[in-house]
């Protein structure tokens, strides 16, 4: 099957559908999407930490309609995708920057 990544204001424009041009490609890809598995990264969700709105949470539940939990995971060369909502991740992943959990480590 194939993969598709979609960049996070990609994402963004088909949650706001102000272009036809992003309504139709909407309406495609809600039409077609269990012929393609979609996904979404941390990048994603960092860039959702910006907003200061709760538009991110409406827009991320629309990412979940089309990512289906499909999150890639990549670090380094490894790379893995796991199951897991865009609103469950963003719930897990720290702000872009914080490295205040390397304080429970003894050095």
């Amino acid at each position: 099957m194939v993969t598709i990544y979609l960049d996070k204001q990609v994402f963004s424009h088909l949650f706001n559908a102000r272009e036809e041009k992003y309504s139709l490609l909407r309406e495609k890809i809600l039409s077609h999407k269990d012929e393609f598995i979609f996904f979404y990264s941390n990048a994603h969700l960092f860039d959702l930490q910006d907003d200061k709105t709760d538009i991110k949470y409406a827009e991320m539940k629309f990412m979940q309609s089309i990512v289906d939990g499909c999150r890639l995971i990549y670090e380094g060369n490894k790379q893995e995708i796991i199951k897991q909502s865009p609103l469950d991740a963003f719930g897990t992943i720290g702000k872009v920057g914080d490295f205040s959990w390397l304080e429970n480590f003894d050095f």
